[in-house]
């Protein structure tokens, strides 16, 4: 079943229940040759979405049975749901195909919505990955071809990019050069072009103290320039490393003189930090001068924010040393320095915690254990085993290599662990840890994290109905604290442990209402209200930890939200320090103000904005684009780099459907409801955001956070003039100046630079416009090669200036990358730019409900050379086909017209109420007659005469894929059309239809003739020919005979040269390729001379022999070229069995003619 259940998930409809439902199709095809058993089998799948919302959470049953389908439901935990087949769903018999239509809550709009790796399983057997969904690509999911398929409801003004709107958003000048040397932008920098050095990596040395090896090691590996060794004599060609301390610097300040006279390179640094810095603006510098001719320059610099952070969700899919370590090094290419690790969450516990083996021997692995005994259950499409990213975990010896090589490069790393909320897998393995240690009554409870008696029920955002740790238990701060010092020890002699996270996201409501320790320790303590006052017990007992360890404690700003949407005041949790992580600033869900409301009560502050600083959300609009849009629809490069941190509320832009808003809207005309800020010496910095929903890859974590971490950094590191400007249109003017200069430096520079460390960034697909019959493109980042193909994508070329457009070819476009390896994903140009029409559905429902039917009518007896067909337009549908502007187009390879119309334009069809007109070529359409075609209601059909010149008279004289549009609306094949067999084209089944003229001789062939033409083939009951085609000689053994390969001793063994075709060999008769040559059971592929070569050199390349030895079962291929042995293993696949299991014993001499 797993192999041959062909899995289609489509997409019907997001529209029609407004906001709270859609319809999903599951079609499943038998594409195997046995029956699939009607019962006694479940089928897992992942929805980020509640499936069957009018029936679950409901009384937290976990099954429904949907009666009509015949199929019953099962709710698991977070995003696993499955499908079991009751008795009546009736066998899949082969070549046959069930759909299912379910409901699942509010909308699917993205390709990504969906998950690979769907599950088939029954009892007492072990689960397969079903293996159509096997496919990070999801091309399983149907694409989203219309306006119910990518919007979200009615109201959603999101439409993906068309070509000419990419090129209208991304329309910056192609300055040729990159723009920026350094980036991120320095605070001041001069340049004199006129004085220049020669960098020669052989002669320059590194000069440093001993309390800077660290930072000269890293310069002399990325440049290649040596340390110097003793005492260094010259000042010139140096490269010179300090440290030097000034108290009205920030400790992250530098200074970089690069002096074109005396040949050197001055780097001082407040500390080793800025020197640090330093070297990286240099490695910039340095990569805008390929020829190593070096400016005299000087630059005077220091960061915006000493928080500059990255947050990296390692929880809920599974990212290995490398992928961390490669982030490091980028974040430290552009002097970011927080990588906040995301360890823990409800679908995976990712550090190992010594005496608490079970969080990463169950937590850390998830497989299909409806027990979660020995693992949590499947999430995000990992799959029923724990060999995918959703397995895995940071051993101590990991977690402190990735410490070392972050104070390598200047990152502090600061853990997360995500609690009280957000902890299944924490809460599943504690669990286990209970379980197994029962007997032990003090050891078992030492670090259980739910109350045994609590009967609350509940239903977290993602899901999970068992997620909170229980915060009235004293084990839950046993754990803790175990963790906490666990962490802190990991860290002591590496990088020592400042700031722990605790999380505090997202608590769902209705935890611990139950519970009985909860009600117990409530009575006692009335202060705390449910939920949100126990929340604030939580933080209060892990701030005490936390002080004992001389940490600060860090959470997401919900963490800290008490009653009323106001934090906890910071005075009853001991006036600590805490870092809140303000992120949730959907802007008309009236939570923005929270980032200054925090700042002014005294919180530290990281702004985390989710409409801006989130890069698990898609780049643009697309279905095809990866991504979450929970908060913004998308967002790009651009949108991150225009941010204001400084000036939060001039950041409002739209609403999740893109209706505009403005500063008012959301705050009042007088700013009344949002908090102004008053404490900026609270805001620490900024933070960038990739959570791994979606991601499951190296390549997808990429794709995802590059090059939107550039645009971070820049903003992190430097605050633009344009920032302060009040003037919105002077404002944005000069930031999208700013833009075009950011935009040229990624284009032509700083996409290479990441090309280099191997990061698989996102190639933007372009924009494109066709002007005066000329194709004019664009790139979101000038300086990228664009390329087009209208083959369907088998052949790309560059586009050069001056393309001319050809409107009988179908266009795509492409960008590449940097490196010219890697391509964006294609995008088709359209001459005029396809507009959404007001009624898409129109087009819509004549694409998948018109059929349509051809129908010869007669050749023969027509005057002028003309012959004539019928055309039957029936509406299969259930909703009528109105009058409108829509055009049904089609190709024809004789000319249509008539004595009025030689060659049709406008030429009125008035029995069926279409005009026929010509476009070019074999192009066509017909187009409803105002006033004359009345419309087609369910049921009913049409027949049009049509009359074109010559004749038609066989079926691939009709063209299929017809295709239904309007000038506002999106072109759409006609289904009945879309047909490579020509179905909708009537039978030739009368001398009218397959004569071409009363004089053509022709007819099909019968049975009688057919048989008559075939009559003097005789039939020996046998193969004549060993081979085909006939070999030059061939011989067979006077005692015939066969060497047979059924032993699996038999080997392969090429002599150099030939190993292709040895591997062919190998692949075909599955016999294994041996290193050495044996004395039986081996084919040999051997050069050397032939007995009877041709004689010209072509035919000699081609020239093999087949030697057989059947006593010693030796067979030998000979041959000089390549050619040759490939076609003597041809012939010795041709000799052999139709099981591949023996050949006859023959001698062959063979060269082509």
């Amino acid at each position: 079943m797993a192999k041959t259940i062909a899995i289609r998930v489509r997409v019907v409809d997001n529209l029609k229940y407004s906001t709270n439902k859609h319809i999903l199709e599951i079609s499943l095809e038998n594409t195997g040759s046995n029956d699939v058993a009607e019962v006694g089998w479940k089928m897992y799948f992942h929805s980020f979405f509640l499936v069957e919302p009018d029936h679950f959470p409901g009384n937290y049953s976990k099954t429904i049975f949907l009666h009509e389908q015949r199929i019953r439901v099962y709710m698991l935990q977070g995003d696993l749901f499955a499908i079991e087949p009751q008795e009546g769903f009736g066998e899949l018999k082969p070549n046959s195909t069930k759909t299912l239509s379910i409901f699942v809550a509010v909308w699917s709009i993205s390709r990504t919505d969906f998950m690979p790796k769907w599950i088939i399983a029954s009892n007492g057997l072990q689960p397969r990955v079903i293996e159509s969904t096997d496919d990070q690509s999801l091309k399983f999911v149907d694409a989203f071809v219309k306006p119910r398929q990518w919007k979200r409801y009615n109201f959603d003004r999101f439409n993906p990019y068309t070509c000419q709107e990419r090129a209208r958003r991304f329309n910056v000048k192609d300055q040729g050069k990159s723009e920026i040397l350094i980036l991120p932008t320095p605070k001041e920098s001069t340049i004199d072009e006129s004085k220049k050095m020669y960098f020669d990596v052989q002669i320059f040395r590194i000069q440093s103290s001993d309390d800077l090896n660290s930072e000269a090691d890293y310069l002399s590996n990325k440049t290649g320039v040596p340390r110097a060794t003793g005492t260094l004599q010259q000042s010139y060609n140096i490269i010179q490393l300090q440290v030097k301390k000034d108290l009205n610097s920030a400790l992250d300040d530098y200074t970089l003189t690069i002096n074109a006279s005396s040949n050197s390179i001055l780097i001082t640094g407040q500390s080793s930090a800025g020197v640090f810095y330093g070297i990286q603006s240099l490695l910039s510098i340095m990569a805008s001068f390929p020829d190593m001719l070096l400016p005299d320059m000087r630059v005077i610099d220091g960061p915006r924010y000493s928080y500059r952070g990255m947050h990296f969700d390692v929880a809920r899919n599974f990212h290995d040393v490398d992928d961390v370590k490669r982030l490091i090094r980028a974040m430290a290419m552009y002097k970011l320095n927080k990588l906040h690790l995301h360890l823990t969450d409800d679908e995976g516990w990712r550090l190992e915690i010594p005496g608490l083996p079970e969080l990463t021997e169950i937590g850390g692995r998830r497989c299909l254990d409806l027990n979660e005994t020995v693992c949590i259950l499947p999430q995000y499409g990992s799959g029923p085993t724990n060999e995918t990213s959703g397995s895995g975990f940071f051993s101590v010896g990991d977690y402190q290599n990735i410490l070392s090589y972050a104070k390598t490069h200047h990152i502090e790393i600061i853990p997360e662990f995500d609690t009280p909320g957000h902890a299944h897998s924490a809460v599943r393995s504690m669990e286990q840890r209970y379980l197994k240690l029962a007997a032990n009554v003090t050891a078992d409870n030492d670090f259980r994290l739910l109350d045994g008696n609590d009967t609350s029920q509940y239903l977290s955002t993602q899901m999970f109905t068992d997620n909170g740790i229980n915060p009235c238990i004293n084990s839950t701060y046993n754990f803790m604290k175990h963790v906490m010092v666990q962490v802190h020890t990991m860290h002591k002699d590496i990088q020592p442990l400042k700031i722990f996270h605790f999380g505090g996201d997202e608590v769902a409501n209705g935890a611990w209402v139950n519970s009985t320790a909860c009600k117990d320790f409530l009575t006692q303590n009335p202060k705390y209200n449910v939920s949100k006052g126990l929340k604030k017990y939580f933080v209060e007992r892990v701030t005490r930890i936390a002080q004992t360890l001389n940490l600060t404690v860090a959470g997401w700003e919900d963490g800290y939200i008490g009653d009323e949407n106001q934090p906890f005041p910071v005075e009853d949790m001991g006036n600590h320090d805490f870092i809140a992580n303000a992120w949730d600033n959907v802007w008309e869900w009236g939570a923005a103000m929270r980032a200054y409301r925090f700042a002014n009560r005294g919180y530290k502050v990281v702004v985390s904005l989710a409409t801006h600083l989130y890069f698990d959300h898609p780049y643009e609009p697309d279905p095809e684009e990866r991504g979450l849009y929970w908060a913004p629809r998308f967002t790009d490069t651009k949108k991150t780099f225009g941010f204001l941190p400084d000036r939060i509320y001039d950041n409002i832009d739209m609403e999740r459907s893109g209706k505009p808003l403005t500063k008012a809207d959301v705050c009042g005309e007088h700013m009344e409801k949002c908090d102004r800020l008053n404490r900026s010496e609270n805001i620490l910095g900024i933070q960038g955001h990739m959570w791994s929903e979606t991601i499951r890859s190296p390549e997808h974590m990429d794709y995802m956070i590059f090059p939107r971490l550039l645009a971070l950094a820049e903003r992190a590191w430097h605050k633009a003039p344009w920032e302060d400007l009040d003037d919105v249109g002077m404002r944005n003017m000069q930031r999208d100046s700013g833009w075009e200069r950011f935009a040229n430096t990624l284009g032509y520079k700083e996409l290479k630079r990441l090309d280099h460390e191997n990061i698989k960034y996102r190639v933007p697909p372009p924009g494109g416009r066709v002007e005066n019959s000329i194709i004019i493109v664009t790139t979101t980042y000038p300086g990228l090669k664009v390329q087009y193909s209208n083959d369907g994508g088998n052949m790309w070329m560059n586009v050069s200036s001056g393309l001319p457009w050809d409107r009988n070819k179908t266009w795509h476009l492409r960008t590449v990358s940097a490196s010219g390896t890697r391509y964006s994903r294609a995008v088709q140009l359209f001459e005029v730019e396809p507009v959404h029409a007001s009624d898409q559905v129109i087009i819509d429902d004549i694409a998948n409900n018109m059929t349509i039917k051809y129908d010869i009518v007669d050749n023969i007896n027509k005057a002028d050379g003309k012959y004539t067909a019928s055309l039957t337009l029936t509406n299969a549908g259930r909703t009528q086909v109105p009058l409108a502007t829509w055009k049904i187009y089609f190709n024809s390879l004789t000319k249509i017209g008539n004595d009025t119309s030689p060659v049709a334009d406008n030429l009125v069809l008035k029995e069926c109420g279409f005009s026929v007109n010509f476009v070019e070529g074999t192009l066509y359409y017909i187009a409803p007659v105002n006033g004359i075609f009345k419309g087609l209601t369910p049921g009913e059909s049409i027949k049009c005469i049509i009359e074109a010149k010559d004749w038609n008279v066989a079926r691939t004289d009709v063209m299929p894929n017809w295709y239904v549009t309007d000038e506002d609306m999106v072109p759409k094949v006609i289904n009945s059309t879309a047909d490579e067999g020509l179905s909708f084209v009537g039978k030739y089944d009368t001398p009218q239809k397959w004569k071409r003229y009363t004089t053509d001789r022709y007819d099909p062939y019968t049975l009688k003739v057919r048989y008559a033409l075939n009559s003097d083939i005789r039939d020996v009951g046998k193969e004549v020919s060993l081979v085909i085609p006939t070999p030059y000689s061939i011989k067979q053994s006077d005692t015939g005979g066969y060497i047979s390969f059924k032993s699996a001793d038999w080997k392969i063994y090429s002599e150099p040269g030939f190993e292709k075709e040895a591997k062919y060999l190998s692949d075909q008769l599955l016999i294994s390729i041996a290193n050495s040559v044996l004395k039986t059971k081996m084919i040999l592929i051997k050069n050397g001379n032939l007995t009877s070569a041709p004689v010209t050199e072509e035919l000699f390349k081609e020239y093999y022999s087949i030697r057989m030895d059947p006593t010693n079962e030796i067979i030998q291929i000979w041959a000089i070229r390549s050619a040759g042995a490939f076609y003597g293993a041809q012939t010795l696949l041709s000799l052999s069995h139709p099981e591949r299991d023996r050949v006859p014993v023959v001698q062959i001499d063979d060269y082509p003619r």
